[in-house]
């Protein structure tokens, strides 16, 4: 299954050693206070645009139940991307983040309702595409 995410291009997850979505926990402390405030500012968009209620985390989705520590998120098409992200795009590309794409297992990615995907990030594969870091 090839699965999408938005991701920071260089930035690590504190919490998986994954590169960081939007929603994850990152230290800034060595980052300069311009990039900090990019990150903020996208990451208060995709809040902003994930709190209709048409956007349910993985714990509120039936489908999905919850995410476990090896676990993270994805969306299984660019239209997903879109629905999830909106115009809040744009913002994350400046603050570092890139749209990926992986090939998952099957077995190894869970999906939820509106194109979530949340899958076990060491048994997936990077698409590269060229260009690519």
């Amino acid at each position: 299954m090839i699965v999408y995410r938005v991701e920071h291009k260089e930035l690590i997850s504190e919490r998986s050693g994954t590169y960081a979505g939007p929603m994850g926990q990152l230290t800034f402390e060595s980052q300069p206070s311009e990039v900090r405030d990019k990150y903020y500012r996208a990451l208060n968009a995709v809040a902003r645009n994930m709190n209709n209620g048409l956007h349910l985390t993985p714990w509120a989705d039936p489908c999905l139940r919850g995410i476990s520590s090896f676990e993270v998120c994805g969306v299984d098409s660019p239209e997903a991307v879109d629905w999830w992200f909106g115009d809040s795009l744009p913002l994350l590309e400046q603050a570092g983040f890139v749209v990926r794409e992986y090939d998952v297992p099957d077995c190894k990615a869970r999906r939820g309702l509106g194109g979530q995907v949340v899958f076990d990030y060491v048994s997936a594969n990077r698409v590269e595409k060229t260009g690519d870091k």
